[in-house]
């Protein structure tokens, strides 16, 4: 099996291009209403937490600032996001042979100029998922341990399935106008978090993290 061997598999038309577009679209319009309520203050950019005294970026959704891509809009859990992880549990459950658990959906919209840092994912994303849903075909770069980096390209609607938390990851500055890729992320049930990271840890899915998100 190919992601037993090599820790990552790209997956075709995982969703459909008019889905994806759907998606894609979805996620503009997002952010720019979230941008233009923020600019006209109907919505706050943070919010208190009063039982901690910390502040989250608005209601522990979205975000502009984030320090692996500075400047993106970010959107932790998002409702149909969050649909589009049970979504397709079955079929990474299937490719990876794995007992998998959902545990967060992270999208992002990134802008030109944007440059993902070279990282690994934190425990909850032990089996990720990311989706380009449209804009600039942009390349992800994959690292293994002694070996070439590995550029993948996505069409909208293509999958790739990889060890989030194993494999480093990057991309290059974009150098057209928009990307938008929604990440899947999943735990081995049967795996050193899959009891303690089950809805990364939240109450149910949809519901905002406190703490350091990242996709």
């Amino acid at each position: 099996m190919k992601f037993k061997k090599d820790k990552y598999e790209i997956i075709k038309n995982a969703i459909s291009e008019e889905q994806a577009k759907f998606l894609f679209n979805y996620l503009v319009l997002k952010h720019n209403a979230i941008a233009k309520m923020t600019e006209d203050k109907w919505l706050p950019e943070r919010v208190m937490d009063s039982s901690t005294g910390c502040q989250y970026p608005l209601t522990g959704y979205h975000s502009n600032s984030n320090d692996q891509v500075p400047g993106a809009y970010n959107i932790y859990g998002d409702h149909v996001m969050e649909t589009l992880l049970i979504q397709l549990l079955f079929m990474t459950a299937k490719i990876t042979a794995l007992d998998l658990i959902p545990c967060y959906s992270f999208t992002r919209l990134y802008k030109k100029g944007n440059q993902l840092v070279r990282h690994k994912d934190r425990s909850s994303c032990e089996i990720s998922t990311t989706i380009h849903l449209g804009g600039e075909v942009w390349p992800l770069y994959l690292k293994q341990k002694r070996s070439k980096a590995i550029s993948i390209l996505l069409k909208p609607g293509d999958m790739l399935i990889y060890k989030g938390a194993e494999l480093e990851h990057w991309r290059k500055p974009l150098t057209g106008s928009l990307c938008g890729q929604t990440f899947l992320h999943y735990n081995d049930k049967k795996g050193p978090f899959g009891t303690t990271n089950v809805l990364d840890r939240r109450p149910v899915l949809g519901y905002p993290f406190k703490g350091v998100a990242d996709g």
